[in-house]
């Protein structure tokens, strides 16, 4: 292999093999914007060519001139950077040279500022170069990321401030100016050009957050976070001394500290006083700390301390609630939250606490806590210290619609808090969500929001944002796309967002681009049209994802595979890409009784075959393609394979004969239940509040408050002989009994779910009941059936009866 070109001070040696040793470059041809000049006739070597006739009317446009970096893989020019550059400097080096190589051919040597200058030189930082020719930058402006791209006669100037502006700027330069992408760790974009030109620039750019984060698999990738301007990837192996290093918090200490910092099975018997009181009592599991406690003030103090001592190079630490309610109820407590309005008053009374003396030993640390749930509304008169982060978070928001245009109750009172928070903190940083943490694979239509939200973030004072989307596997739902396009959002949050995913789009997927768009688009274009609110906690009963929603989906992931036959590497992309659809599709007709056929004669109930094609295609792909489990915590390929087989195994009904009733009247028997129940109860054992009959299964009436439940009795017609499916569609929990026994169960985190279950049945009246049962004044209930010779529809009404004796 040919040996880069370096000139360099033998102190550089040990550090650029490190730093050479980490560059991993994987490279799809590409083009580059209008700013790189393509030309088959050379102008002068360092102006562009005159117009051939000035116009009349007016005066020749000056000459725009040109440096002429290479051409025909030659080059006059070499990098210049400081006798013993930082890390970060000779790496931006070395990536400067590595790029310009793989663009023209030509390979820029690197050479210390002790050397003399000559007329070509790209220079890189703060070095001796530029005092010596005069150049005047404002670093301390730029602060720790700006950067100055500037052309200077014959020179080009790449400096920002310490430690990863500079760095920066030869990404902004390749990515802004020469059309450089890195859209995946493993997928780029790096355009060739024969000849190289670079207008004359005079850029500075400052990021508009200081703190950028997309907490996700693929973001862990030191050298692609970097490239696309990230500053902080939280798992190891990530951003390193040579990219400038990244964000530190103190290991361990992210989020939910309280019990970290106090311990209850170290303090809670010797000194309950440190936990929450609720309810009168002080708690010890599922608690959080009192607050406004002297002594737990000083034990978190110590705390805090401590471990900065232990960490110089952490930059932040987290004082932050436990990640569950149950704040503490005491008289101090309580007053300092009534008279703040916020139940975080006592929060941020402990945090200033704690910041006040970070300050004194440790000037230039932070604190952070969360303004998260029940303190997440601001303080009328408390205000956070200068060194104080507080660190909004949007966990109850609809993320399928702009934030601050979103007519959902929880978009509307977050706006409000934003703002609010806005006029209070110095320092406001964003805690948002991009996924379903149930289900990481099902589709979940947020894209469009991204730009508008990070806007308004933005517009409110917001300083820092953190992304937390597919972080404990790889392979999520788009996730390449939703990490790409978070990166080009923080970096610029009044960036093109449509541009940048059809620039993904293409990069990626190729000639499979279009049906891949027109995927995403047939989603949002259901949540936008039918103004569907979309939480964190999304399963495969979403409402916007219809039975037609899905097919169609099929389809155009059909046509996507098809466009990439003749491209082995971007099929393989596609077909991971497929992987949440699928998954939609198999845990649909999984609960929906499509992953099995039935067989009238013989009563057996089998596994669908194409059901089974689908499970296979989606278990091989996923396993192939490294996805370690399905949802926020659990589920592995090999255990969600082995929970679908189980319902897919062969059986054989017998079937259950009738009931004998004569004396009955059309309809069903209802009796309503008020209580204060926190589970289901057993309503045989209770007095109903209200009875009467229906004639079909459903609810008669919108119960009083938020708990209540129903049961509904009675025999259906079944007109032949048969195995009969069942489904209930339903927003609170429902079970169907047909003839003793239990045949469909239907409970779960969706707003409505449907669930299905077979028997076998003689024709004849069989009795049947229902139960349903809410905590959140639910009100949705429809039951459907189908059997020999009809298919699914709603149970109609001529097929009920009761007895008088069951309406009494």
């Amino acid at each position: 292999m040919k040996q880069r070109a370096w000139v360099l001070s033998s102190g550089w040696t040990a550090l650029l093999v490190r730093v050479l040793g980490l560059a991993v470059l994987t490279v799809l041809l590409g083009c580059g914007p209008e700013a790189v000049r393509h030309e088959t006739e050379a102008p002068p070597e360092e102006q562009a060519p005159a117009p051939a006739a000035p116009s009349r009317k007016a005066p020749p446009a000056p000459a725009r001139r040109f440096l002429r970096i290479a051409d025909n893989g030659e080059s006059k020019y070499r990098i210049v950077i400081a006798d013993g550059a930082d890390a970060a400097t000779m790496h931006a080096a070395a990536e400067l040279q590595a790029f310009f190589q793989e663009i023209t051919g030509a390979e820029l040597p690197i050479i210390s500022d002790r050397l003399p200058a000559q007329k070509r030189e790209i220079l890189l930082g703060n070095s001796a170069r530029l005092k010596q020719l005069g150049v005047s930058i404002d670093f301390d402006a730029l602060g720790k990321e700006g950067y100055v791209i500037r052309t200077s006669e014959t020179r080009l100037i790449i400096a920002g401030g310490e430690p990863r502006g500079t760095l920066y700027g030869v990404y902004g330069l390749l990515s802004d100016h020469l059309g450089c992408r890195w859209f995946t760790p493993e997928v780029s974009r790096i355009p060739k050009h024969a000849r190289l030109d670079i207008p004359e620039l005079d850029e500075t750019r400052i990021p508009t957050l200081e703190y950028r984060e997309t907490y996700l698999w693929e973001s862990y990738d030191g050298d692609w976070a970097a490239r696309n301007r990230l500053n902080r990837n939280s798992r190891d192996g990530g951003l390193a001394e040579h990219h400038g290093g990244r964000w530190e918090f103190v290991p361990g200490y992210f989020a939910h500290t309280f019990s970290k910092f106090v311990p209850p099975d170290r303090y809670f018997r010797s000194h309950p006083e440190y936990f929450s009181l609720v309810n009168g009592r002080r708690k010890r599991d599922q608690s959080q700390l009192c607050c406004t406690n002297e002594e737990v003030i000083g034990l978190v103090t110590e705390g805090v301390l401590k471990i900065f001592r232990e960490h110089p190079e952490a930059d932040i630490v987290s004082v932050s609630q436990n990640d569950w309610f149950n704040s503490c109820e005491c008289p101090k407590c309580t007053t300092l939250s009534d008279s703040e309005g916020t139940s975080m008053a006592p929060v941020l009374h402990m945090v200033n606490r704690v910041a006040e003396a970070v300050e004194k030993e440790f000037p230039g640390k932070s604190v952070e806590t969360l303004a998260y749930q029940w303190t997440r509304k601001a303080p009328k008169t408390l205000r956070p210290r200068p060194n104080v982060v507080i660190r909004l978070c949007t966990i109850e928001c609809c993320f399928s619609h702009p934030l601050r245009r979103c007519n959902s109750p929880q978009n509307i009172a977050f706006a409000r808090d934003l703002r609010e928070w806005s006029g209070v903190a110095d320092r406001l940083w964003i805690w948002n969500y991009n996924t379903s943490f149930a289900h990481y694979f099902i589709p979940f239509p947020d894209l469009r929001a991204r730009g508008d939200n990070v806007r308004f973030f933005t517009e409110n004072h917001v300083r820092g944002i953190f992304q937390q989307d597919v972080y404990s596997t790889g392979r999520g739902e788009l996730s390449e796309l939703s990490g790409y396009l978070n990166a080009r959002l923080l970096w610029d949050p009044y960036c093109d967002e449509d541009e940048v995913i059809n620039d993904f789009l293409s990069g990626v997927y190729g000639p499979a681009a279009r049906p891949v768009r027109e995927y995403i688009d047939l989603l949002h274009d259901a949540a936008e049209r039918d103004n569907i609110h979309i939480g964190i906690w999304q399963g495969p009963d979403a409402e916007y994802l219809t039975d037609s929603i899905l097919a169609s989906a099929d389809s155009l992931w059909d046509a996507a595979e098809t466009a990439t036959a003749g491209h082995p590497d971007i099929q393989a992309r596609v077909r991971i890409a497929r992987l949440s659809s699928d998954y939609a599709i198999i845990c649909r007709d999984r609960l929906r009784g499509n992953a099995l056929t039935v067989n009238q004669e013989s009563c057996r109930i089998e596994a669908n075959p194409s059901f089974t094609a689908r499970l296979d295609r989606f278990c091989r792909v996923a396993a192939g393609a490294g996805v370690r489990r399905l949802k926020e915590y659990d589920t592995t390929v090999d255990e969600f394979r082995a929970e679908v087989e189980k319902d897919l195994a062969p059986r054989t009904l017998k079937p259950v004969g009738p009931a004998s009733c004569t004396e009955h009247e059309p309809g069903l028997v209802w009796k309503y239940y008020e209580g204060a129940w926190r589970r289901l109860p057993d309503f045989g054992k209770l007095s109903p509040n209200r009875t009467g009959t229906v004639e079909r299964f459903a609810l008669p009436f919108t119960g009083n408050g938020n708990v209540f439940g129903f049961t509904v009795e009675g025999y259906i017609t079944v007109p032949r002989d048969g195995v009969y499916t069942f489904w209930t569609r339903s927003d609170g929990y429902s079970t169907l009994t047909v003839s003793g026994r239990e045949v469909v169960r239907n409970g779960g985190m969706d707003p409505i779910r449907e669930r299905q279950g077979f028997i076998a049945l003689k024709a004849g009246l069989h009795p049947v009941s229902l139960v349903y049962f809410t905590r959140e004044a639910c009100t949705a209930l429809t039951v459907s059936w189908r059997g020999p010779g009809f298919d699914k529809t709603e149970i109609p009404a001529d097929s009920f009866r009761y007895t008088r004796s069951a309406a009494m």
